[in-house]
């Protein structure tokens, strides 16, 4: 029973590191402020990396994708990471039932799989006898002490900015993501974490530089 708990989840990290297209970096520079057409096969996924004209790359204008390619206009040089990659947090913490009763350690374990890394103690820890977890943390009884890894797909499992913020902070903070990524805008979407979405936000600022919006400040 226990098994089950965490064997779907494993299944989707599995999943999704092997069938992730590998990520790559390519150059594309628009030659004399014309259009050029860098080829490569996207995958559905690209990002500007960093800009290296100092004419403004700015992603539906002068720069954009499609399945084979890369186009650049206007002067727009820059790397871009081509595909996508699955990143896995790996978190550790100790957990302890000190006096024999039963304890509860708080961690997000959502989308994620939990291991006991090293017992410290001399009671034993049996999963789900003397330890378990579930979707708010994990569980220590009868003496067990431990210290537990818990593997979590990055973005998934976390409330959206909807949820944690209110619609309408959520909403500003997709509008000011959408002025400033230089992406496609997967991560400008009220759906995903705010932190994923002020991440973006910060990361976009800094390639804008000082011509980057006044909200800007806000993120440094």
């Amino acid at each position: 029973m226990r098994m089950s708990r965490w064997l779907p989840r494993l299944a989707l990290l599995l999943f999704l590191a092997r069938n992730a297209a590998p990520a790559q970096t390519i150059t594309c520079q628009s030659q004399a402020g014309a259009r050029n057409y860098c080829k490569i096969e996207t995958h559905g996924s690209v990002r500007l990396a960093k800009q290296r004209s100092t004419a403004a790359c700015i992603s539906g204008t002068s720069w954009g994708f499609d399945d084979h390619g890369i186009w650049v206009d206007k002067g727009c040089g820059a790397d871009f990471t081509v595909g996508t990659e699955v990143k896995v947090l790996a978190h550790r913490l100790s957990c302890s039932s000190d006096d024999g009763t039963r304890k509860h350690c708080n961690v997000d374990t959502r989308w994620s799989k939990v291991q006991l890394a090293k017992q410290l103690g001399s009671s034993p820890c049996t999963e789900g006898s003397t330890w378990g977890h579930d979707d708010q943390g994990i569980w220590v009884d009868h003496g067990c002490r431990a210290e537990f890894t818990v593997d979590k797909i990055a973005g998934y499992g976390e409330k959206s900015c909807a949820e944690s913020a209110g619609r309408q902070k959520a909403r500003e903070m997709v509008d000011q993501c959408l002025r400033v990524s230089p992406a496609t805008h997967p991560p400008c979407n009220a759906q995903n974490s705010c932190q994923l979405i002020e991440d973006e936000i910060r990361r976009s600022c800094k390639l804008i530089g000082a011509d980057a919006p006044a909200f800007c400040a806000t993120y440094k």
